[in-house]
């Protein structure tokens, strides 16, 4: 937290946990424009519900959509922690590149492989930036 406790990514509200993955409007952005890329809307108030009702997607979207959160999360607390320590905030658009970066490496490297052809097709609008 810094000094003044106020949010080290917008400087608009105390920064809580909640603030951060659901009432701060970088990450809002962040969140809204990952959802529109991925074709889904990502959580902006409760995360663990969220996950919850991916139970309700095949296995493989489910794992996608899961590393797709994860990787939310993950790099908007290292750009909080940047913030804090560096005094410096990334664009928007600099987080969210990152973000598609991650989550297509993911699919390459490590999660979702899969013979189904509509997640298939689905993983390469990702990569093409676009869904639908």
């Amino acid at each position: 937290m810094t000094e003044s406790g106020k949010c080290c990514v917008c400087d608009a509200a105390l920064e809580t946990v909640d603030h951060l993955f659901s009432e701060c409007r970088f990450s809002h952005r962040i969140f809204q424009e990952i959802g529109e890329w991925c074709g889904t809307q990502l959580p902006k108030v409760n995360c663990i519900r969220w996950w919850v009702r991916l139970r309700e997607r095949s296995a493989s979207r489910k794992k996608l959509l899961g590393t797709i959160l994860a990787t939310c999360v993950y790099d908007l607390w290292h750009t909080r922690n940047v913030a804090m320590k560096e005094h410096y905030v990334a664009i928007p658009d600099l987080v969210i590149k990152c973000i598609k970066n991650d989550v297509i490496w993911r699919v390459d490297n490590i999660d979702c492989k899969c013979d189904n052809m509509n997640f298939t097709g689905w993983i390469e609008r990702l990569r093409m930036g676009r869904t639908g």
